[in-house]
């Protein structure tokens, strides 16, 4: 697999201005699966001609916003791999892929539901 930008346990990151283009995912930010970190946001962003995603996410509680994407199969995904919620601020992104999915994979034994958000806010946004 091939990947443009890997952001793995990040903390207060931002991500801003980049280009990635002809990976399987263009940005993927790996948060740590086992605690609560800040926010991270991926904003002003182009990822093209991805195999799979344009943006994923499997960590807590980011933002995605005004980004690029386009020839993705998926566009922005939020996953969870069963130990946390994952949850991701959908503000102003441009497709040309399928817009959002999300995931939820289930490890076993069972624990508790978990759950892969994506939450689309339009209009004003402060943080921009």
């Amino acid at each position: 697999m091939a990947g443009g930008i890997l952001i793995s346990a990040p903390s207060n990151a931002v991500v801003s201005h980049n280009t990635a283009l002809n990976n399987d995912i263009s940005i993927w930010i790996a948060g740590d699966l086992t605690s609560s970190g800040p926010a991270v946001k991926v904003s002003k962003n182009t990822a093209s001609g991805n195999y799979d995603y344009g943006i994923v996410y499997d960590s807590l509680n980011d933002t995605a916003s005004h980004n690029s994407i386009s020839n993705s199969s998926v566009g922005l995904l939020a996953v969870t791999y069963g130990n946390f919620n994952t949850l991701v601020y959908d503000l102003h992104n441009s497709y040309s892929a399928v817009g959002q999915n999300t995931q939820v994979l289930q490890p076993s034994p069972p624990y508790p539901p978990y759950t892969a958000t994506i939450v689309t806010k339009n209009g004003q946004d402060n943080n921009d």
